[in-house]
């Protein structure tokens, strides 16, 4: 039902009255009047701006550095829905006027390694972050979306995740102080060939090589004979590959395995599955809530499956 508010709204900009005049008049926000309209299908006027690729690097560069889509559009004299639009289709996410930055943000929190969440998010970030536009991006199936939640809760941030366009779950963080600090782990742009794995206590390399293999780990269960199978993989580049290959041996005293190579990707195997379970009771030792849940099922069916 048509409340009195929203049917003035909708009458003083019939008249031509701006977004921005009705909100001063009523005391909200220009993005509540273009809800409004929006809600009761009212067509919205618009000014013939275009967008240049320039124009839309500033806009979002402002809007990652916490600066509101109304104060962005003052300044730059572009209508509210326009840079709205604009910012929903270069991060591929939906914004909601109810959503309020969180200021709790802990900025430092990759300054230094020295908790088990700090590793295990940068083992993430290591195979399947990205950095952009000084921002933090994470990018997974949305069936895991709630690994990027617990990822919004450690940062102190909220309402950063987001479903994309294409169905994927995605983490996203504009913060140049944070961004400046994984470039210390070599977590840059295009970071396939620039990556290395930070000196921290030893206590702290299961949670790393967790969050690597929650990136870019396998896990396989298949039945040969009548014989129950298991096959449990990591591929990535060169150096992450001889990395968690390394920090295996070193830590499990178990032999290295052979790299193989498929191009650009290598790709470390384990197949008996007494090595499996004993990587898995290393990787998960004190893991807390700090897990891929299906990974985790995986390999608890592993360890059940009688020999």
């Amino acid at each position: 039902m048509l409340s009195l508010r929203d049917y003035h709204i909708i009458s003083l900009y019939k008249k031509g009255i701006s977004a921005k005049d009705i909100s001063l008049q009523f005391s909200c926000s220009e993005g509540t009047v273009f809800n409004v309209l929006k809600r009761y299908k009212i067509p919205v006027r618009t000014k013939r701006i275009e967008i240049t690729k320039e124009i839309e690097q500033i806009i979002v560069e402002k809007y990652l550095n916490f600066e509101s889509i109304s104060s962005i559009s003052k300044s730059l004299n572009i209508p509210f829905v326009k840079v709205k639009n604009t910012i929903e289709n270069a991060c591929e996410v939906t914004i909601s006027y109810s959503k309020r930055l969180n200021r709790n943000l802990v900025e430092d929190f990759f300054k230094s390694i020295n908790s088990p969440e700090k590793a295990y998010w940068l083992g993430w970030l290591i195979t399947d972050g990205c950095v952009y536009n000084n921002a933090v991006q994470l990018t997974i199936l949305k069936d895991d979306i709630k690994i990027l939640n617990l990822l919004s809760k450690d940062l102190g941030v909220h309402n950063k995740v987001s479903i994309t366009t294409t169905g994927y779950a995605r983490f996203y963080l504009g913060c140049a102080n944070m961004v400046e600090d994984l470039a210390k782990y070599g977590i840059v742009q295009n970071k396939t060939f620039s990556v290395t794995i930070p000196k921290m206590p030893q206590r702290y390399y299961s949670h790393l090589l967790r969050g690597m293999f929650d990136g870019d780990g396998g896990l396989s269960i298949f039945t040969r004979y009548n014989h129950s199978v298991f096959e449990l993989s990591f591929t990535g580049n060169k150096y992450c590959v001889e990395a968690f290959n390394d920090l295996i041996h070193q830590n499990l005293n178990m032999d290295k395995r052979t790299v193989t190579r498929n191009g650009s990707i290598f790709r470390l195997r384990w197949t008996r599955r007494s090595d499996i379970i004993k990587i898995f009771d290393w990787l998960y030792s004190d893991c807390g809530e700090h897990f891929l849940d299906r990974k985790y099922d995986k390999f608890k069916k592993i360890k059940g499956i009688p020999r």
